[in-house]
């Protein structure tokens, strides 16, 4: 009788210490999964914070004016352009304001309110990126960074009837292979400008990017244009530099 009561007991506090372990295991497992819930949402406030404040920075400073941020994107984002976004949802009206950076993490919003209109757009993963935040003026930009040029701006004093060779390095930041188009808009007669056509594929190093100028014996005075060069990167977003070109004939 003694051996099957000391049995009963010791099953029952077995049973109650095993409850126990689970209870225990279940609100370990309810506190991981609530201070990882909490963590991501920190991470996405941060980064709308961080390119919030880096475009109403160049905002203020006026056209040409950029910043590079790094922002995370945590595990837990909702990759949909209508609640992951910049300047306004996908699906918003015309009409709708362009002023906001949202990311979505699970069931809520993380979002800031910006003083600068916004156009761009968010990597399609999750992960840390580094973005371009870059003012056109009466609007900022936010895409990103996946390519850098060793000078955003070029000035060229010539003489008349006289050919120059000028080159822009253009290096890569992303881990594959961008393609870079190059676009020139010039309309005067007296100058010669080219660039090369089609795309390329500069390297983590730098890949010089010939421009060639002629000016003709009728030149004279300044000449002012710009040079548009567009990169695509793995996951379909794009970069475009807007390189201005002022050429000085004396």
């Amino acid at each position: 009788m003694a051996k099957g009561q000391a049995s009963v007991e010791l099953i029952t506090i077995l049973a109650v210490a095993l409850f126990t372990i689970i209870m225990f295991m279940a609100l370990a497992a309810n506190f991981l999964t609530d201070t990882n819930v909490q963590k991501n949402y920190e991470t996405a406030r941060d980064s709308v914070q961080r390119l919030a404040q880096a475009a109403d920075s160049v905002y203020s400073q006026g056209e040409g004016a950029s910043a590079i941020v790094q922002i995370t994107l945590p595990t837990s984002t909702i990759f949909d352009s209508n609640v992951t976004f910049i300047g306004k949802p996908a699906n918003a009206t015309f009409a709708a304001s362009s002023n906001t950076i949202n990311i979505k993490v699970w069931d809520s919003d993380t979002y800031a309110i910006t003083h600068a209109p916004l156009h761009g757009s968010f990597p399609a993963t999750h992960g840390t990126y580094s973005m371009r935040v870059y003012s056109e003026g009466s609007y900022v930009v936010i895409s990103p960074h996946i390519m850098k040029l060793d000078k955003y701006s070029l000035f060229v004093s010539m003489a008349k009837g006289e050919t120059r060779n000028e080159v822009l390095q253009v290096s890569r930041l992303a881990s594959a292979e961008v393609p870079v188009t190059a676009a020139l808009a010039w309309g005067f007669s007296d100058i010669a400008i080219s660039v090369p056509q089609g795309t390329f594929y500069p390297g983590q190093s730098g890949t010089p990017l010939g421009i060639n100028i002629t000016a003709n014996t009728t030149a004279s005075g300044l000449y002012s244009s710009e040079l548009v060069l567009s990169g695509t990167g793995q996951d379909g977003q794009a970069e475009v530099f807007t390189v201005p070109i002022t050429v000085d004939v004396h």
